[in-house]
């Protein structure tokens, strides 16, 4: 596609992750590629909590009780307050997802593979393992690189305890999705929050994480808001103006739409 197009200058993508475009093609053509970083810190970090309580509340399999005429005697659950909160991966969603566990009374872990600034957030920052074995849940927020695909396999899924919780809302590549199931069929994990998946959405009925017990699943929505949406295409136009501002600038010839 950018070979195919010679005089592209800029690549504007409205979503934060740009694992589906070649930058290697981008520098080599010396085109500006920028996403929309931030549009959905509230959105993603809101639905990963929503994962949680759903999961822990079994909010879920509540509301088929109820639709069947049963009563609340399987529905026992537990609660957020007092739980120890990993969080794998610190930029703004994953933060905002800490703040958001401080508030619901959660110990919150954290590993930055990166360097981690200094943040607004009552955190304990650990060592992966240690964030494994110490985790009541788990919360992925990671983007798509060489280095994270497959970051949780079935080595890392074995040093979680077996009462936590795995929540994914960022890649679905990041979990090996049948190292994911197989926890999950064996009892080594108690449950999963998904709204990203080895595939994208729609899931062929005979996708293995369907039949998975003990799991959330929605359609990769973390992103979509009403907000989102109108933040990302301001995000978006905002590239688009400073690049025509630049170009401007330096004297050549700008086609405004």
């Amino acid at each position: 596609m950018i070979e195919a197009c010679p005089k592209l200058k800029l690549i504007c993508v409205a979503f934060t992750g740009i694992d589906h475009v070649d930058r290697d093609a981008c520098n080599a053509r010396g085109i500006i590629l920028h996403n929309a970083a931030g549009y959905a810190v509230h959105a993603v970090s809101e639905l990963a909590i929503g994962l949680m309580i759903a999961l822990v509340r079994r909010i879920v399999s509540a509301d088929a009780s109820v639709r069947s005429g049963a009563t609340n005697r399987r529905q026992v659950g537990t609660e957020l307050f007092g739980k120890t909160l990993g969080v794998i991966g610190c930029g703004h969603i994953g933060l905002q997802v800490a703040r958001l566990g401080n508030a619901f009374g959660c110990r919150v872990l954290v590993f930055e593979p990166g360097e981690l600034n200094a943040v607004d957030v009552t955190i304990e920052q650990v060592e992966l393992d240690e964030l494994f074995q110490r985790s009541d849940i788990v919360s992925l927020h990671l983007p798509l690189t060489d280095e994270t695909r497959g970051f949780i396999g079935r080595k890392e899924l074995a040093k979680m305890k077996d009462s936590a919780i795995l929540i994914n809302t960022a890649r679905g590549p990041v979990v090996d999705q049948a190292a994911l199931v197989e926890a999950l069929e064996e009892n080594r994990l108690a449950g999963a929050g998904l709204d990203v998946f080895d595939i994208e959405p729609p899931l062929p009925s005979n996708h293995p994480i369907l039949q998975a017990p003990n799991t959330v699943l929605v359609p990769h929505i973390g992103f979509e808001t009403t907000e989102a949406m109108r933040a990302k295409a301001d995000i978006a136009l905002k590239h688009l103006e400073d690049f025509l501002q630049e170009v401007d600038r330096k004297g050549y010839v700008a086609v405004r739409v």
